[in-house]
């Protein structure tokens, strides 16, 4: 079916508009500081207004040659999100300190929150044709869009959609479909079932016992009891850890997403596409764990991170076997909550060294990876090699230097 075509003119206005509300903002609160006195402040506004002058500028500059058009996209990728979530973070925080139907203002600035970002993703990220170029952008761009959580709102209730970064995460999902739709892709979440029901019986009853021991085995002062004695102490899920087991579900999936599709057109010819995609894809969910190093240990953080990679590479068979992505969201999310359920809330990893730590990390490392070396191949592979062709189908994908 053929898509239907974006309308770029529309977005590039609709880009410029935005870059030039964010330039008056900060011009704005440079007056308002200069009336209270606060010169200072008001020169760090001035200062801050530079560089969405920088991107206006070369902007307008890109229609003059290729060179400029990728100074200009990457310029926008780099600088966009993280001047859009500043202005952004600065005057929700401000207004809401001054006002009394706090509610009203949460609401609005949630759903500006939603499509800010969207202008970049088509105008700047859309344009990329390298598989690299769009590997970087995309990963950089969520993890800034993420940045929202670090605000913080009293009471919880709704404010809980925001600081639990649910809103940024769907922000990210309303952004990947206009930047695969960019990339020539169709944007389907569910493609057609092609493959063994056998093997995607096995491979979600492994899903449902993996989560299970992860989430109540692994503890115990003997090799016995860590393997195979449950720890049943009763849940403790909340409204914080429930949204966060949802944003957790929906953003990393679609950073998956992204970081799949622009692998497969990048390895479209190559035997080992499918090896490459859910390989690499891993990697990166591993590395996204990093960004927890402020709240927890090294040790604990890289144990984290290496359990993420090994568990991405199941996220990512989900995806490209089922075609479905509602399904690895829906997982995620499910393993999440359990753990937070558990655990009584969202809370740092701790790794202490213990035979259980070593065991049970173990444990979590190897069947991923055995069940990831045994879905590629065979069969197997083979079906997810036709997801993989049923999405270039629509693509017009080119590896270009931009």
């Amino acid at each position: 079916m053929k898509q239907r075509k974006m309308n770029l003119k529309k977005w590039d206005f609709g880009f410029r508009y935005e870059t030039a509300i964010v330039i008056l903002v900060w011009w704005g609160m440079a007056i308002f500081n200069i009336s209270k006195g606060k010169s200072a402040t008001a020169g760090l506004c001035i200062a801050a207004s530079v560089l969405p002058v920088l991107v206006f500028v070369f902007d307008l500059l890109k229609r003059h040659s290729d060179k400029w058009t990728v100074a200009a996209n990457w310029l926008a990728i780099v600088l966009m999100p993280a001047i859009l979530s500043i202005t952004w973070y600065i005057l929700f925080r401000n207004i809401l300190q001054h006002v009394i139907f706090k509610m009203f203002i949460t609401i609005v600035f949630s759903l500006i929150l939603l499509v800010m970002d969207l202008p970049v993703a088509v105008v700047a990220i859309g344009q990329l044709r390298n598989w690299l170029g769009r590997l970087i952008a995309v990963c950089y761009f969520n993890m800034v869009l993420l940045s929202s959580t670090v605000i913080e709102l009293k009471p919880q209730g709704i404010n809980v959609l925001i600081t639990s970064g649910l809103m940024a995460a769907i922000a990210t999902f309303l952004a990947a479909i206009l930047i695969a739709k960019r990339w020539s892709f169709s944007f389907n979440p569910d493609l057609k079932w092609q493959g063994s029901n056998v093997t995607l019986i096995w491979l979600v009853l492994f899903c449902l016992i993996f989560a299970f021991w992860a989430e109540f085995c692994g503890q115990g002062n003997s090799l016995g009891e860590i393997l195979l004695k449950p720890d049943l102490a009763p849940l403790k899920p909340t409204w914080v850890s429930f949204c966060r087991a949802i944003e957790a579900g929906v953003f990393e999936e679609t950073n998956r997403y992204l970081t799949i599709l622009a692998l497969i057109a990048g390895f479209a010819y190559s035997r080992y596409r499918v090896q490459i995609a859910l390989i690499v894809s891993a990697i990166f969910f591993g590395l996204l764990h990093f960004t927890n190093l402020g709240g927890q240990a090294f040790a604990a953080t890289l144990n984290q991170a290496v359990y993420a990679a090994a568990l991405g590479l199941v996220f990512a068979i989900m995806y490209l076997y089922t075609g479905k992505l509602w399904l690895a969201m829906l997982y995620h999310f499910g393993i999440d909550f359990l753990n937070y359920a558990v655990n009584g809330g969202v809370k740092a990893q701790v790794w202490s060294g213990t035979l259980s730590d070593w065991v049970s990390s173990f444990v979590l490392v190897l069947v991923p990876v055995a069940i990831a070396v045994w879905m590629m191949t065979g069969k197997r592979k083979q079906v997810m090699d036709e997801n993989i062709d049923e999405k270039l189908k629509t693509n017009e994908w080119q590896i270009g230097l931009s």
